[in-house]
C-alpha cells in the first residue's frame, strides 16, 4: 500500500463499490468538446486528467473494461465500475467527473475539435 502522504486525490464511482487514489498531479489536464466526446458523456464537453497508469491506484471494487470507437481508429479502452456502470479511468487517463479535485492543480489547456 502506498503512503496516504504521497495521496494527490482519491475518487470513486457514483455507487461507492469502485474506489481509487491518485498520488501524483496530472500532467495535463484539458477539456475536450470534440463531437466524440460530446456523445461518450452526454453533455458539452469532457475534462480529462492525463496521469502516469502507475501513478493510479485500484482501492476497491472490480472494474470492466469496454473498448470503444474513435475518430482515431484505434479505440479507448474504458474501466467501468462493474457495478453502477460510470466511467472510472480510461487507458491514457483517469475521468474527471468522479469528484476529481480539478482546482488542485493549474496545468489545465481547452481543445476544441471537430471530426469529420
Amino acid at each position: 500500500m502506498t503512503d496516504p502522504l504521497n495521496t494527490f486525490c482519491e475518487g470513486g464511482c457514483a455507487c461507492g463499490s469502485v474506489r481509487y487514489r491518485v498520488i501524483s498531479e496530472p500532467l495535463v489536464v484539458q477539456a475536450c468538446h470534440c463531437r466524440f466526446c460530446q456523445r461518450q458523456t452526454g453533455s458539452s464537453n469532457v475534462v480529462n486528467a492525463q496521469i502516469e497508469a502507475d501513478h493510479v491506484i485500484l482501492l476497491s471494487g472490480q472494474i470492466e473494461e469496454t473498448l470503444l470507437d474513435t475518430p482515431s481508429g484505434h479505440g479507448q479502452r474504458v474501466a467501468r465500475c462493474a457495478s453502477c456502470k460510470v466511467a472510472v479511468w480510461s487507458n491514457y487517463l483517469v475521468i474527471v467527473e468522479n469528484y476529481f479535485p480539478i482546482w488542485k492543480t493549474k496545468k489545465t489547456q481547452y481543445k476544441y475539435e471537430q471530426y469529420k
